[in-house]
């Protein structure tokens, strides 16, 4: 595990942003009991990447180890609502134009 903390701070260095060196810190970081440390780096990694499923799942399995579903609750609810999924008005413009396209073709 030192190795890999080491490369990922080197990679930092370089990106700081960088969301899969983040996960993985953060990763390391509960591992070795840093659990404070290691929600500090999760949260980074999905800053850097929203969509970052991997992130996501790690900072879920920390906060059930850690006891704090109530903040798993709360982040998924919002990670929810600000997907593609719950965006009804752009879903509602994707069927009404399917059903015009399916129409015209239908109607030539």
């Amino acid at each position: 595990m030192p190795q890999a903390k080491e490369i990922c701070q080197k990679i930092l260095l370089d990106d700081a942003d960088y969301p899969k060196a983040l996960n993985m810190l953060g990763v390391i970081a509960f591992a070795a009991g840093e659990a404070e440390r290691a929600l500090e780096y999760l949260a980074q990694a999905i800053t850097a990447k929203p969509d970052y499923d991997e992130a996501h799942n790690n900072l879920g399995n920390l906060l059930r180890d850690l006891g704090r579903l109530t903040s798993l609750r709360a982040s998924l609810r919002g990670r929810l609502a600000a997907s593609p999924l719950c965006n009804a008005a752009a879903y509602a413009r994707e069927v009404e134009a399917a059903c015009r396209d399916m129409w015209r073709t239908w109607c030539r």
